[in-house]
This record gives C-alpha cells, sequence and structure tokens, in this order.
C-alpha cells in the first residue's frame, strides 16, 4: 500500500517572514516528495535560492500576506495528487509518522482529514498524550490543529476549502464544520505524531507586531466565526464583555503609559470593531 505514496501525495505548506527555518524545515522530508511551498510575499531571492537547492520543490508567491486561508487554497490549485498533507513551517514530522496517516486515509474512504497527536516544544516542555502507547487507538474528533494535517483531495474539494475572510484563528474550525456536513469525518491517530515548536514559524525579530497582528484577528475572527456560524445576535453574546474590557483596558494602559499592553488592547479592539461593522480582516504587519 506504501509503494504508491510518492506519487499519491503532495505536500503543501505555508511560509511568512519563516526565511531563517525555510531551508532545514523543507531538508526533514524525503527528496521523493512533492512539496508546494506558498510564501506570502513577492520575495524572488528566497524563491531562486529554495529552488535551487530542493529539486522536488514548487515556490509560489503569492505576492502580498493573503493569510494561511488564502495562501493554501492557492497552494491547492497545483495539487494533482490524491492526498494533500499540510506542514506548518515550524512542524516537524518524519516518514514513518507520514505513512500512517496516509495509510489510514487509504484505508477509510469517508474521511476527509486525519492528523497525528501533536508534541509540543514549548522552552523545553514536552507536552505529549499517554494515549501514543497504544498502536490502534484513534479518535473520531469535531476539528484539527491544522499544524499537522493530511487531506484526502476528494473528499475535501467540495467545501472549496478554506474560507479567506479569516486572515488568522478558527479557519480550521470552520473548514472542518463545512467538511463534515458534507457527511466527511475527521480523525486523529494516537499512534502518529508530529512535533511543533507552536508561533514560531516566523522570525524573532517580528515577535511584537505579529503579537499585535494575533490580537486583532483573533477578535476579529472570534466574531465573524461566530456570526456565519450561529448569527449575529449569539456573535455579539459572545464577545461584547471582550469589547468592553478592550476599551476600558486600552485607555488604562494609555494613561499609566504601557506602551506594550496599550498596543496590544488597542489591536484587540479594533480588531473586533471592524467585525462588529462587517468590514473585512484587513490589518497587515509590513
Amino acid at each position: 500500500m506504501i509503494n504508491n505514496i510518492y506519487k499519491d501525495l503532495t505536500i503543501l505548506s505555508v511560509s511568512y517572514k519563516s526565511n531563517h527555518i525555510l531551508e532545514k524545515f523543507l531538508t526533514q522530508f524525503n527528496s521523493k516528495f512533492k512539496i508546494i511551498l506558498v510564501e506570502n510575499s513577492s520575495n524572488i531571492y528566497l524563491k531562486e535560492k529554495l529552488l535551487k537547492k530542493f529539486k522536488n520543490l514548487d515556490v509560489i508567491l503569492s505576492g502580498k500576506n493573503i493569510g494561511f486561508g488564502g495562501a493554501f487554497n492557492l497552494g491547492v490549485k497545483k495539487v494533482k495528487t490524491k492526498y494533500i498533507l499540510h506542514v506548518n513551517p515550524d512542524a516537524k514530522i518524519d516518514l514513518n509518522n507520514i505513512i500512517k496517516l496516509y495509510v489510514f486515509l487509504k484505508k477509510n474512504s469517508q474521511v476527509g482529514i486525519v492528523a497525528p497527536q501533536e508534541i509540543l516544544l514549548n522552552n523545553n516542555f514536552i507536552n505529549k498524550n499517554n494515549s501514543l502507547k497504544d498502536v490502534n487507538s484513534y479518535n473520531e474528533v469535531n476539528h484539527v490543529r491544522g499544524f499537522v494535517m493530511m487531506l484526502n483531495f476528494n473528499n475535501c474539494k467540495n467545501t472549496k476549502f478554506f474560507d479567506e475572510n479569516f486572515f488568522l484563528y478558527m479557519e480550521e474550525i470552520d473548514f472542518c464544520i463545512r467538511l463534515r456536513k458534507l457527511g466527511k469525518k475527521i480523525f486523529v491517530l494516537n499512534y502518529a505524531v508530529a512535533k511543533h515548536l507552536g508561533g514560531q514559524s516566523h522570525n524573532p525579530t517580528y515577535n511584537f507586531e505579529m503579537e499585535l497582528q494575533r490580537n486583532w484577528h483573533y477578535m476579529w475572527s472570534l466574531f465573524y466565526f461566530n456570526k456565519k456560524h450561529y448569527g449575529i445576535l449569539f456573535a455579539i453574546k459572545k464577545t461584547l464583555k471582550k469589547l468592553i474590557t478592550s476599551f476600558f483596558r486600552t485607555i488604562f494602559y494609555f494613561i499609566f503609559r504601557n506602551h506594550n499592553k496599550y498596543f496590544i488592547y488597542k489591536s484587540r479592539l479594533i480588531g473586533l470593531s471592524y467585525a462588529y461593522f462587517n468590514k473585512k480582516s484587513n490589518y497587515r504587519i509590513s
């Protein structure tokens, strides 16, 4: 069954300000795999550098930062295989665990997505699920974290993949909800693992700017997601307390000149306000 893995599977990744780790990330994969990297910029130098080193790689430049969902959808247009393995630039999965995901999808035709257990590497702390010892167990779930996931292309294509209105946060949950409505199943394998640094895919130089962007889009996405799936009244109820808190904390930290927290809560306030007024999630760092 595994003899066809290289013809059946495309590895897809999305990067943004990840130049410092991309070569190490790409090196983890067997050169027989087809790899598509969507770089959310117009960095032609990076593209040429990577293409010169990795002959099995196709690099797509989006031209600007269009977010994870938009970049993923852009990459999917070039996929010609039955299965897609998405891997974040700050994640690592070896061939043995890729095969486990692949074999599971091959055996289960109604599955849309299968994902491994996450080993979170954060300041030398390892968060590992005890059920990893059970070599036969797997769980059907409502959604997965998208840092590593394998998709059955045909089972997922009718969703049109990710809603590009999301820039950051909740796009995977939204995708999984729509996939399950089509009768497709989602599983996590307890006997397959992937390592995840978590939030380390960008250059540390941009940490504060990325923090502002995360806060802005978390609030925007929270409202938009709930409005989309449960209605506007539910979305307001879910977020109104956060709106009020962000407003008063913005004023508080401005008065007491706490620069970082002022801009963080201001970002949260503006992001949520944009969602309330039905404006697009257009905040980007340069």
